[in-house]
């Protein structure tokens, strides 16, 4: 996080969990780093989803 700089460039990771019914269940990592006010690097954020999940894209008007 020092470096100010994601070693996957937030581009999201696979993974996959196993849970107690066992059944394989992919799923997508994205990492971000949150600034501080003087812009360095203060924090860092994590999403996880499934990734076979139907995505909608960011800022897309939703349907009336």
């Amino acid at each position: 996080m020092s470096g100010g700089r994601l070693a996957h460039g937030g581009l999201p990771a696979r993974v996959e969990a196993v849970p107690p019914d066992g059944e394989v269940m992919p799923l997508a990592i994205t990492l971000g780093l949150l600034a501080g006010p003087d812009g360095a690097p203060a924090g860092a954020v994590a999403v996880l989803r499934r990734a076979d999940a139907g995505l909608v894209p960011f800022g897309a008007p939703m349907a009336e």
